[in-house]
């Protein structure tokens, strides 16, 4: 009785995900994932989740497991990142870590929606510190480990921003890339 109770609940979600066109470059499903970052991987911002859709497999698995070897999401303020920790455990080896880094690669880059306010020139401007690394159009670097910026949502990269700045981000003993990022961070 408790196996059907569970499949009669668990049925429409399968049902929702399967007519929301997920692509399915891998036999596994990552419903939890999708949970918060969306059936397309667009992110919530009400929940704090960001774009994780068409990110490129390389940074969503380096980012996965940071937060399950505790070098992201550890400071005691990084409130979103703590929340995510558990959430990338759960992922069981290295082997549901790529799958669940290809599946959400395969979906497009979404348009995205201005949120956040400011001087469009004057971030033109600080921008010009951030191609060296992220590239003219944001389209990111995997030589140089530096994800795709463009199409990301806006609040969370203010947020990443000032994390950097701050040293919730950036500052744990083994995120090298992080220390870099929250250096150049200091400058903008």
């Amino acid at each position: 009785m408790r196996l059907i109770s569970l499949l009669l609940v668990m049925l429409p979600l399968s049902v929702t995900a399967q007519n929301a066109n997920v692509p399915a470059p891998n036999e596994q499903r990552f419903d939890y994932c999708i949970t918060c970052h969306g059936t397309e991987g667009r992110g919530n911002r009400s929940i704090n989740a960001p774009r994780i859709g068409g990110l490129g497999a390389w940074y969503i698995e380096n980012q996965l497991n940071a937060f399950r070897e505790g070098w992201r999401g550890d400071h005691p303020d990084d409130y979103h990142g703590g929340e995510m920790r558990p959430m990338a455990v759960a992922l069981v080896g290295e082997a549901q870590v790529r799958a669940a880094a290809e599946y959400f690669a395969a979906f497009p880059v979404p348009e995205t929606t201005v949120t956040v306010r400011g001087n469009a020139r004057r971030g033109e401007a600080l921008y010009a510190t951030c191609i060296a690394c992220h590239g003219a159009r944001g389209e990111g670097n995997e030589a140089m480990a530096s994800p795709q910026l463009a199409g990301q949502n806006d609040w969370y990269l203010e947020r990443q921003l000032n994390h950097f700045r701050s040293g919730i981000r950036g500052s744990a003993p083994r995120d090298a890339r992080g220390a870099q990022m929250a250096a150049m961070s200091s400058m903008l």
